[in-house]
C-alpha cells in the first residue's frame, strides 16, 4: 500500500492531489470483538484500559483532520500513530 500511494504521490504532485498514509496503532474499538476467530480474538483481546497501550478512535480522527487542514503547499505523506506504551 505504501509503494502504491508513493507512485500516486510522484504522479499527481503537479497536479496538486495530496495522498496521505495513515498508520494507527492498536485502538480501542469494539472491531476485535467481532471476529469469529478464536485465535485472533486472544492475540488481540484488549485487557487493559491503560491510555498507553491503546488509542482512541479520537486520536487517530485528530490525526486524520490534521493532515487533510494542512496548508496546500504542505504534504504529510505519511501519519503512523501508536500508543506510547505499546510493544514495539
Amino acid at each position: 500500500m505504501e509503494a502504491f500511494c508513493q507512485g500516486m504521490r510522484l504522479e499527481n504532485a503537479d497536479k496538486g492531489l495530496k495522498v496521505t498514509t495513515i498508520q494507527p496503532g492498536d485502538c480501542k474499538t469494539e472491531l476485535s470483538q467481532l471476529t469469529t476467530d478464536e485465535e485472533a480474538r486472544k492475540e488481540f483481546a484488549q485487557p487493559s484500559q491503560s491510555r498507553e497501550l491503546w488509542l482512541d478512535p479520537q486520536d487517530v480522527a485528530g490525526a486524520v483532520l490534521y493532515a487533510v487542514s494542512a496548508p496546500n503547499h504542505v504534504g504529510i505523506n505519511e501519519v503512523l500513530i501508536e500508543p506510547r506504551g505499546a510493544p514495539a
